[in-house]
């Protein structure tokens, strides 16, 4: 797969609002390319300053033409694959914790949607990503609501999620004194996913990332299946489908043709979440 997008971390005033800006544009002479993006819980805003593109969310679903100048997608719960043409030129703003909430709360949907358009009729006219990104950081700065003080426990207990050894709803909802139940609701509130769909999810962005690693070693799935917590080895083979609609050994496919793109965060993170079960409790290692 040829490369052809470039990644903009967030400045530092913006560093809670989003992980990062990424343009992707495919030269006239190129030929279409596929590609296929790993599952993500956050929202997204991307704006096409070219030509038309085809995306579809999940291995089976059908590619549909989008032509649309703006368009906010997320969470994206599955694997994205997207068939970009010649003459696509793309940036995307990548939302982190309340972000998108902080943006979308500031106006109703049509406003929202209106200022987008305006935001895009500005970027389309300048005349390189640095110029854009400029453009778009201040739109964010001068329009974004701040956060809700609910939002702060939530955001103060991420290395709590990121921990094995703990129940993370239990230890925000003791820190923040109120019920489990409550910081659920705040999850969806502020976030657009739950707190159980979270732990899921990050599971999942570590086996990738694990598999990314070591994707030229001899696998045993078996192995994998305790290492990263699962019930059973269906257990496991469950969640790739849930999130790429792809067996594990399609998705080590993609891994070794590296034709799965995947944010950094993927290969950062190796440390192994929490197994719950439906009540939220953990399970133990013989439950396996």
């Amino acid at each position: 797969m040829k490369y052809a997008g470039q990644k903009y971390p967030a400045i530092e005033p913006l560093s809670r609002l989003i992980e990062y800006v990424y343009t992707i544009a495919i030269p006239d002479h190129e030929e279409a390319q596929l590609f296929h993006i790993a599952p993500s819980l956050e929202k997204m805003i991307v704006f096409n300053f070219g030509s038309t593109y085809k995306c579809a969310v999940g291995n089976n679903a059908t590619m549909e033409e989008v032509s649309n100048k703006v368009t906010i997608m997320g969470p994206v719960r599955q694997m994205f694959n997207c068939m970009l043409n010649p003459g696509c030129d793309l940036l995307v703003c990548c939302f982190i914790n309340d972000g998108f909430y902080r943006l979308a709360s500031s106006s109703n949907d049509c406003e929202l949607r209106e200022e987008l358009l305006v935001l895009w009729e500005t970027l389309k006219g300048m005349p390189d990503d640095i110029d854009r990104i400029a453009i778009l950081n201040e739109y964010l700065r001068t329009n974004v609501a701040g956060s809700e003080p609910q939002v702060e426990s939530l955001i103060s207990s991420i290395p709590d999620i990121h921990n094995a050894t703990l129940n993370p709803i239990d230890v925000i909802a003791a820190k923040s004194l109120v019920s489990a139940r409550t910081v659920q609701l705040r999850f969806k509130k502020y976030a657009g996913y739950s707190s159980k769909e979270l732990l899921r999810y990050l599971r999942f962005k570590q086996i990738i990332g694990w598999l990314i690693k070591n994707h030229e070693k001899e696998i045993n799935w078996m192995d994998l299946v305790v290492r990263f917590r699962y019930h059973d080895q269906s257990h496991m083979i469950k969640d790739f489908k849930y999130f790429t609609g792809l067996s594990p050994k399609k998705v080590l496919a993609l891994c070794k043709q590296e034709n799965l793109c995947i944010s950094r965060d993927f290969l950062d993170d190796q440390a192994i979440p929490p197994t719950l079960n439906e009540d939220g409790k953990h399970l133990h290692r013989e439950s396996l």
